[in-house]
């Protein structure tokens, strides 16, 4: 790994964002998923518009999820296996979730993990699965600049972020938002979803909240 970033630090963060696309695009393939890095090759207009302490932002969370593929493939651990791969992000990540989440997520859910920021610093294969977004889009957008439901949907899952981001929650809640659907916007797939957020539950580094992790139910509506 110190030998590509020698390598990619001779190169534009633009050409490294792109050359890590690329192998975050061909690690997901493996997995039959198929998201585009961008959406015309070689054209990343999101990421150039980035400020430069963003854009290395997210070059290094690109380059520490393809470590964290490599980390769970090599223990032998499929990639669809959402509690070890939740658990060895946090766990590269210094942060401590809380006790009970595990027996809460099952096969098929979506799970994601947002910073104090509410910016997604992680999300399983599930949710890669069910979206149409690029990966330009995923890594250098916020989540709500590509999907949208309804106000009132938005509202009450602010309140829940709200309480669990300002520390006045800490323990995993069941959010009061009923089964929704929300609509993405300028995708390719313009991707329809039917989700119930089921658990939110905050993470903590070094005792205080560093953010949350999220559990929804989530199935595409042709």
């Amino acid at each position: 790994m110190r030998s590509a970033q020698k390598s990619e630090s001779r190169t534009s963060p633009r050409s490294t964002f792109l050359e890590l696309a690329e192998r975050y695009a061909a690690v997901i393939t493996e997995e039959r998923i198929h998201l585009r890095p961008t959406r015309v090759p070689d054209h990343c207009p999101i990421f150039d518009a980035l400020l430069d302490a963003e854009k290395e932002g997210v070059l290094e969370r690109l380059r520490s999820d393809l470590e964290l593929f490599n980390e769970v493939k090599n223990e032998g651990a499929p990639l669809r296996d959402s509690s070890k791969l939740v658990w060895r992000y946090l766990s590269r990540s210094k942060l401590t979730p809380c006790s009970d989440i595990f027996d809460k997520i099952e096969k098929d859910d979506v799970v994601s993990i947002y910073d104090i920021q509410q910016r997604q610093v992680f999300q399983n294969m599930r949710f890669l699965e069910l979206v149409s977004v690029t990966l330009e889009q995923l890594f250098c957008s916020s989540w709500y600049q590509y999907s949208t439901r309804a106000s009132e949907i938005e509202q009450s899952l602010y309140e829940t972020a709200k309480s669990i981001l300002t520390g006045e929650i800490k323990t995993t809640i069941a959010p009061p938002a009923p089964e929704h659907i929300a609509q993405e916007i300028d995708t390719e797939g313009l991707v329809k979803l039917r989700i119930k957020v089921k658990w939110a539950s905050p993470v903590f580094f070094e005792g205080n909240t560093f953010g949350m992790l999220v559990i929804n139910r989530c199935t595409r509506i042709d």
